[in-house]
């Protein structure tokens, strides 16, 4: 796996985040991967109170597709694709 640093929160009992882009099978024997030509990745987060460390994953990783654009409710708030016209939304 390659760990990459994405965020880092400035207080003590902050997360942390990395991505990371696995690039090979374990065998010694197996050919390396190109961490540039990867089709997914991992999410680590660590830190917070009790110093926990998560793993998320795995996220696709589309190349050279367009982001879709994000739909708005008549209140201005940001809709969550997924639901389909439902309310369930997020600011």
């Amino acid at each position: 796996m390659v760990e990459e640093p994405l965020h880092s929160e400035k207080h003590v009992d902050g997360f942390s985040y990395s991505a990371m882009i696995p690039v090979g099978p374990l065998h010694p024997n197996a050919p390396k991967l190109d961490p540039n030509k990867a089709t997914q990745c991992y999410i680590k987060r660590t830190g917070g109170f009790a110093g926990v460390t998560k793993y998320f994953g795995p996220f696709d990783i589309l190349r050279g597709s367009k982001p879709k654009p994000v739909q708005l409710t008549e209140a201005g708030q940001r809709q969550d694709p997924r639901c389909q016209g439902r309310p369930k939304t997020w600011s």
